[in-house]
């Protein structure tokens, strides 16, 4: 049970682009940190889908450009430098 509310948690978090990216990326990681102690098998690659599901519409343009197949530590590093201006 308490594996399934952590994750659902995770699941849950969005992102507001009045929110500071970075904390919101400590925050989503960790809860996944959470989330493998109490045994969940999510992958990089599903965090990395967790994470871009996160942020809103006007980050759409950004996001498409990032699913490809990198490292969920290089699909971080680059966020902040593509921010959207609004």
């Amino acid at each position: 049970m308490a594996r399934q509310n952590i994750e659902q948690e995770l699941h849950n978090l969005t992102f507001s682009n009045e929110d500071d990216f970075q904390n919101h990326v400590t925050i989503m990681q960790n809860k996944l940190s959470q989330a493998r102690a109490l045994g969940t098998d999510i992958t990089n690659k599903n965090f990395k889908t967790i994470l871009l599901n996160s942020l809103p519409s006007s980050w759409d343009p950004v996001v498409a450009s990032l699913y490809k197949d990198i490292p969920i530590s290089e699909t971080v590093r680059r966020y902040p430098r593509e921010q959207p201006k609004l």
